[in-house]
This record gives C-alpha cells, structure tokens and sequence, in this order.
C-alpha cells in the first residue's frame, strides 16, 4: 500500500503538507503547480485516503460494471477514452474495487453482465435506449463524460466551455491572433458548428479577436476523435 511519506519523497514536501493535499484544506498556502503535482502523484502511485477506503468498504462497493459507448477497437484508437477508462480502474484499483468492462455491441448487452455488480459507471454517450435499458438494470448509476437528458442521472463532465477559453486565451497571451479549430461535427444536427467546443472557440473569436471561417473546419465521420482525423483536418 502507497504511504503519505512515499508521495511526499517524490514531489519533494513534507508529510503533511501531502496529507492537507489529499485531504482538501483549503487553509494550507501551497502553490498551484505544487498541489497539481502532489494530485497527480497520489493518482499515479494508486493512493487512496483512509477516509475512502472505509467508506468503500463500508458501502460494500466489491465490483463495478464499467459500460462504454465505443467497441474495443474504436477505443483502441481513441486515446481520450482509453486515458479515462485507465484512471477510473486505477482509482477502482486503489480502492480495492473489481471492474468489468461491457464494450458496445449491436444490440443491447446481456444483462446478466451486470450481475454482482454494485454500480455502474457509463462511460460516453448514451442513447435514450441505452440510458433505459441502464436504469432497468442497474443497481446504482452515474454517467461519465456525459450528460443525460433528464436530472435524474448522476453524471460526471469535463467543462468543454471553460476549457476551450483557457487554451485560446494562453495561445492569445503568447502572442498567437490568427488561431483555427480542427473538430468534428454533432450527429444529432446537421449544422457544422453544433459542438460546445467548436461553438466556444467561434464565441471567444468574435469577442477577442477575429473569426474566420476559412480555418475553422469540422467534419461528421466514423474515425472521429482519433489522431488520424484530426491530421486529415488540419
């Protein structure tokens, strides 16, 4: 088992700063930077607080069933989704919790898949089908990466909007003014700058410097999200 003292050794702080860290004091002065590093160690090396250790245990979280949108070949390709189905087992495995893997097929899976499982974490966009046959069938839910359409849900999302404008506006303070965007259209509109990203980029354009539409290129295709569509974008 990682210890505090083994996470401090590698960022380079003391015991307790690491332990105020992982515990989210937001008393302790500590840079960003130094707080992101300790974060990312803990994660790396598996670590987890006493406090979620016994509240997994105590909840008797022993395996969770993780259902993914993409057949194992498409995430192969992906390295977004393949990154985040990593640091959701590792966090699984640092709190000594089983993971089954349920890839996407072309028909519903066999429920029976589910079985044993105490929860389920949905990872990527789930059809109204999908979101269904998940709430029939198991115990607890939340979505990842997705957000459903009705409150109901538990989900987890990154925020695409304040993410896009904090790219542009470091591209922006080195200096760059004439920035494009390579991205891929929505499959449930027909309008090519229907995608939060793409829609952030073109707002912030506007309103810092000057949008034009010869270099903001999307696409619908079947390789979306892979490095190879985005060379052949750009």
């Amino acid at each position: 088992m990682v210890t505090l003292k083994e996470i401090a050794n590698v960022v380079g702080v003391s015991t307790a700063t690491v332990s105020r860290v992982l515990n989210f004091d937001a008393t302790l002065s500590i840079t960003a930077k130094k707080r992101q590093a300790i974060i990312e160690t803990a994660e790396a090396l598996n670590y987890a607080t006493p406090r979620n250790r016994n509240r997994a245990n105590s909840q008797g979280l022993s395996k969770v069933a993780l259902v993914h949108f993409l057949r194992p070949e498409q995430e192969l390709i992906d390295p977004y989704y393949v990154g985040l189905r990593l640091g959701i087992e590792s966090r699984c495995q640092a709190l000594k919790i089983e993971t089954v893997r349920v890839y996407h097929t072309d028909s519903m899976p066999d429920a029976s898949l589910l079985q044993g499982a105490s929860g389920v974490i949905a990872i990527g966009h789930q059809d109204s089908d999908e979101i269904a046959w998940l709430a029939r069938n198991a115990r607890h839910l939340v979505f990842a990466d997705f957000v459903p359409p009705s409150d109901e849900y538990d989900s987890v999302s990154s925020d695409l909007v304040a993410a896009t404008y904090k790219l542009l506006n470091a591209l922006k303070e080195r200096g760059y003014r004439r920035i494009g965007f390579a991205g891929w259209m929505e499959d449930r509109s027909d309008d090519p700058y229907y995608e939060v990203r793409c829609h952030s980029y073109i707002k912030w354009m506007r309103e810092n410097l000057d949008f034009d539409p010869e270099i903001c290129v999307t696409e619908r295709a079947s390789d979306r999200h892979t490095e190879q569509s985005g060379y052949r974008l750009g």
